[in-house]
């Protein structure tokens, strides 16, 4: 709900909108919910659920807080009408924080998907990377993508069958971000590289000045500032996500104003649902940053 009503609240064009929510398995009164958020912002929105069978992905298994459910953007060619030749996959972890169309504008004909390059794993040869770039005759300099927003050339995606052989890379391989892995992998110099601003990962962002002198680090250090104050979106990759509590994360105030934007709860359960999580996220952090070091412990992050 917060990333589809912080997308359409910044989204400036009147262009006609299609969204097809892939799940595997929402219930009736969380799609009729869904659909109330989505209406409110805009009127000419074409919402659909594209549900999926539960078996189809029953062979492959969530990694941490990476679930199964994220491959289904593996599928998007099969599950969208024919008719459409290009797509844009978000991810739902984000905040989309100014107006897409740019980004829906952008030359992808050329590639079958185009991304930004991940910040925290960076290249392939990376300790998270692909454990097998030598294997694949990869470069190990070669970029590493995230995966969280694919720009995606539907056509060219369908035509080299890229889905069915990332769903075989996953079932054959070790893979430490389960697709993201197997599409570094099997589209390896076949990938467009999108500003990092549409992709900003923004926890990590913070730390640049440990991030280790490479390429990547001078590249985007003319639009650090930017970046870091006003990304077009703003992608809360790992585990620490805004709605749970004892996590200084960047931009997590912008999460939960879209969250009230987005009219999830009445007024009332959103009240109180933000003094719960206020006050358990102070206490979480009056732990860890006095009490803590105070009595010479180290809580867990």
């Amino acid at each position: 709900a917060v990333t589809l009503t912080s997308l359409l609240v910044n989204l400036s064009s009147r262009l006609p909108v299609r969204i097809f929510i892939l799940n595997r398995g929402l219930s009736n009164e969380t799609k009729q919910h869904l659909t109330r958020v989505i209406m409110r912002r805009r009127q000419n929105v074409d919402l659909i659920f594209t549900s999926v069978s539960a078996g189809l992905l029953s062979s492959y298994s969530s990694i941490g807080h990476l679930t199964v459910d994220s491959m289904l953007r593996l599928l998007v060619p099969d599950l969208l009408p024919p008719d459409i030749e290009r797509a844009l996959y978000l991810d739902s972890d984000l905040c989309v924080l100014k107006d897409i169309t740019p980004l829906w504008q952008f030359d992808e004909s050329r590639f079958p998907a185009c991304a930004s390059i991940d910040s925290i794993v960076r290249v392939v040869s990376h300790e998270s990377g692909l454990r097998n770039y030598k294997e694949l005759d990869i470069p190990g300099n070669s970029p590493y993508f995230n995966a969280g927003v694919l720009l995606m050339n539907l056509r060219k995606w369908g035509e080299g069958q890229i889905g069915g052989a990332c769903l075989e890379y996953v079932k054959h391989h070790e893979c430490k971000f389960l697709d993201q892995d197997a599409i570094n992998a099997v589209l390896a110099g076949r990938i467009g590289a999108l500003p990092m601003t549409w992709n900003a990962i923004v926890n990590h962002l913070k730390y640049y000045s440990r991030w280790p002198e490479d390429e990547l680090k001078r590249a985007i250090a003319p639009e650090l500032h930017d970046l870091r104050r006003s990304p077009a979106i703003c992608h809360f990759a790992g585990r620490f996500k805004p709605w749970i509590p004892g996590f200084q994360i960047p931009f997590i105030g912008r999460w939960i104003y879209y969250l009230w934007r987005s009219r999830w709860f009445s007024i009332g359960e959103m009240i109180l649902w933000t003094a719960k999580w206020g006050a358990l996220h102070g206490s979480i952090l009056l732990k860890r940053k006095v009490i803590g070091p105070l009595f010479g412990s180290k809580p867990a992050r």
